[in-house]
């Protein structure tokens, strides 16, 4: 296509590999890699690729009338080079969320001056060029062709089933849209409980990576703490054990010695 000028990257991270293909394929083309969320009216940032020759394109600077700053752990504004939450505001910023007091008040924040801010949950942080770079999520929230997934919610209706102990909710790139990984003859129930969930839900452009043999990450992550925590207690248990025995051991030596004297 010789006639395009330019083109709009968004939606999802745009990698510096991607950006690179384009280029090479549409050279007469200028390339934007534009950032924001929905509840900022889209577009916040902007960035005119160039020749960037990292694993990431930043999203660029803010456009006129948006603030973008970048609060810690402890909503201390973040120094350059610190990856911090990202939060938003101007005059695209929206009012909250219809019917969800709670989440508005969690997300929309009073500002400075008045002013309310969106605590978007992404991580970013200033390069020293004073561009922003996009760095993930703080929460297990994931993109699939441009949407939003929450994982915990769709681990959530899993868990609802009544025959469901525990879930694991993965993405894997590259899977075709509503394809449950478990085969239908090895894992009818698990495929069946996909079915039902789909007619709640509408497909689920997510995968359950090697369902029966992979525990999600954060299942994991309960056992290697429950591991911390249960170790020191065995090891003290293993003590008392050991010392009971000595004990059972000792103490008719001990009695006979008493009687002989």
């Amino acid at each position: 296509c010789h006639s395009l000028r330019h083109l709009f990257s968004g939606g999802e991270a745009l990698s510096g590999e991607l950006g690179r293909r384009v280029r090479e394929c549409l050279p007469q083309a200028a390339l934007h890699n534009r950032y924001g969320p929905t509840e900022t009216a889209i577009n916040v940032t902007h960035w005119r690729c160039d020749d960037e020759e990292g694993a990431r394109v930043p999203i660029g600077r803010p456009l006129a009338g948006v603030a973008c700053e970048l609060r810690d752990g402890e909503l201390e504004l973040a120094p350059a080079g610190a990856v911090a939450e990202l939060w938003l505001g101007g005059s695209g910023l929206a009012r909250g969320y219809l019917g969800r007091p709670a989440l508005t008040a969690e997300r929309f924040v009073p500002g400075e001056e008045g002013t309310r801010l969106y605590r978007s949950g992404d991580l970013a942080r200033w390069r020293h060029d004073g561009a922003l770079e996009f760095l993930g999520r703080a929460d297990e929230q994931v993109k699939v062709r441009g949407f939003r997934i929450e994982l915990e919610e769709i681990r959530a209706h899993l868990l609802a089933q009544p025959a469901v102990r525990q879930a694991a909710v993965l993405v894997r790139e590259g899977a075709p849209l509503g394809t449950a990984l478990a085969q239908k003859k090895r894992f009818p129930g698990l495929v069946a409980m996909f079915a039902r969930l789909g007619e709640q839900t509408g497909e689920l452009p997510l995968m359950l990576q090697r369902a029966a043999q992979q525990l999600s990450a954060e299942v994991q992550r309960r056992a290697m703490h429950l591991a911390t925590i249960l170790e020191p207690l065995l090891i003290v248990a293993m003590g008392l054990v050991v010392m009971l025995i000595v004990l059972a051991v000792l103490m008719p030596i001990i009695q006979l010695n008493q009687f002989a004297k």
